[in-house]
């Protein structure tokens, strides 16, 4: 609650004592007593509480001179006037002064706990509107910030467009990097839902927080990673901290809808090599992909990260999942990836981005081999998947999830193209001797429970030629041996060959023969008669 300490003023004692012990039912918060106003002026004057509680009659100085004086010296101070029904005139008197509310007696416990949530309310609105309000004028401007990233990341600044740094920059200081998510967004990679980014309100929250732990600090949002949900946000300390100082502020940057990850710099004596420090605290910030669901405090060693080991070879391990996939054998791949899984997990860890980038290729590279195995959509379509993932991917074990995913799509048009020569030419005889009747590729194709498209595939594989293409020459090679062999009318011969409509019938044998039937069956009767 935004209520930590409460003045209360009351010389009746046992009245005073009552209103004290209700009020702690409903807020945890430092509460002091006192008899008379002059006392309680000198308690706000000795630390501002977040509410003055006032009765009117007291000695020495009443509520209302009390109420006047706190009012010139202290005007965003709430406080709340204690009145019976025959002070009511004076109640209103010191609204007009700027009393925000009064409390009737006797007291009533229900009345005091929905005044308290009022207040509360509105004094946390007033406190985070003031800090939002200093941390928008320490933010930096527009051009500051366009010219610092470029600094940072090493990038030209347009002409006309470079900025004098060394006020936005302290000449010493510390750097600390903070990267924070949504909770909601994690599990298999895939694109944020509105949900799962955090509010304009969330975002504001946590800048006050910051704002209020390193009050001198200088705030520079800087540009997101792979995962559109995530925020970053570089501050520059201009004072010297501990690491114990900086560990204690960080640990109570906490809330239940982040994750969060910061990298703390040691202090730096001279910003000039920012730079370079920003990135080896990116790299270090980097390492939440190891951490995707809890929040990780780290401290930039750059001794740590020198030490970091190679990216080790996964020859041995593309190959048995290469052969797992093919023999369709999912528990072995599964077992595969786990012990890679494992061996990569043991610190030290190497850098996420060279893990990302092996594990993907690896993925790829056996699914590429479906190249012309099968229907060029579905490979496109698997192929598109695949990138799109792991172009999002944010976490370690994400990255092996999906892998897995892939490589069991993969596997099973490995086994449907082990398993089905037989059903396929099977299929293709089925063809050859029905091929005048209705037959349609998708019918087929779930008589043997395979896809329309890979059983396209595994025709054209078979005989050079889709489905609709072979399905034709046969019924050409019948409609030849019709007009030449018989005397059939050419719309009989049509009907026979699976044609119902003799236009179509013509255009498909003049496409075939260069001829029509009539003239086909006139040229090569009179052949063979001869």
């Amino acid at each position: 609650m935004a209520i930590n300490s409460i003045v209360l003023a009351d010389d009746e004692s046992i009245q005073r004592d009552t209103l004290s012990t209700i009020i702690q039912r409903y807020v945890s918060a430092d509460i002091r007593l006192c008899s008379n106003g002059r006392d309680a002026l000198s308690l706000i004057e000795e630390e501002l509480p977040d509410l003055l509680i006032t009765d009117i009659r007291m000695p020495v100085m009443d509520g209302m001179e009390l109420i006047k004086e706190v009012s010139s010296r202290y005007p965003s101070l709430k406080t709340v006037l204690i009145s019976a029904y025959s002070e009511f005139s004076y109640a209103k008197t010191a609204i007009t002064c700027g009393v925000s509310e009064y409390l009737l007696k006797p007291f009533r416990p229900e009345e005091i706990r929905k005044l308290l949530e009022k207040l509360d309310a509105e004094i946390s609105a007033a406190q985070a509107q003031s800090l939002w309000d200093r941390l928008q004028k320490k933010a930096a401007t527009n051009q500051q910030l366009m010219a610092l990233s470029a600094s940072l990341y090493g990038l030209p600044l347009p002409a006309g467009k470079e900025t004098d740094l060394s006020a936005l920059v302290p000449p010493r200081g510390h750097l600390l990097l903070f990267r924070w998510k949504s909770r909601q967004n994690h599990g298999v990679a895939k694109s944020p839902a509105p949900g799962n980014v955090l509010t304009d309100r969330q975002q504001e929250q946590l800048l006050i927080q910051l704002c209020q732990n390193f009050p001198e600090g200088i705030f520079l949002p800087l540009r997101k990673g792979l995962d559109s949900s995530e925020c970053r946000l570089l501050v520059l300390l201009p004072e010297s901290h501990s690491e114990e100082e900086l560990l204690k502020s960080l640990s109570s940057f906490q809330r239940n809808f982040i994750y969060w990850t910061v990298v703390a710099s040691y202090f730096i004596e001279e910003m000039a090599s920012l730079k370079e420090i920003f990135q080896q605290a990116n790299q270090l910030l980097s390492y939440s992909f190891y951490y995707p669901e809890s929040s990780q405090t780290f401290s930039l060693d750059p001794e740590i990260l020198a030490a970091v080991p190679s990216m080790l070879s996964l020859h041995a391990y593309e190959k048995t999942l290469r052969e797992a996939v093919h023999a369709g054998k999912l528990e072995a791949a599964e077992r595969s990836l786990k012990e890679l899984y494992s061996l990569l997990s043991q610190k030290p860890r190497r850098f996420p981005t060279d893990v990302r980038y092996r594990i993907s290729s690896m993925t790829v590279n056996i699914l590429r081999e479906l190249d012309s195995m099968i229907p060029s959509r579905e490979y496109d379509d698997l192929l598109n998947r695949a990138y799109s993932l792991f172009s999002i991917c944010d976490s370690f074990p994400e990255l092996f999830q999906i892998s897995y995913e892939l490589l069991k799509s993969t596997s099973v048009y490995f086994v449907q193209e082990t398993g089905t020569t037989d059903v396929v030419e099977d299929i293709i005889a089925y063809i050859r001797k029905h091929f005048t009747e209705d037959l349609t590729l998708p019918q087929l194709a779930e008589n043997v429970h395979f896809s329309a498209n890979y059983l396209s595939a595994q025709i054209k594989k078979k005989t050079g030629m889709s489905y609709i293409n072979y399905v034709s020459l046969l019924r050409m090679e019948y409609a030849e041996q019709l007009l030449t062999g018989t005397n059939l009318k050419v719309s009989e011969v049509a009907a026979k060959c699976g044609y119902h409509d003799n236009s179509y019938f013509n255009r498909i044998f003049c496409r075939k023969y260069g001829t029509t039937p009539e003239q086909y069956r006139k040229a090569h009767k009179k052949c063979s008669e001869n």
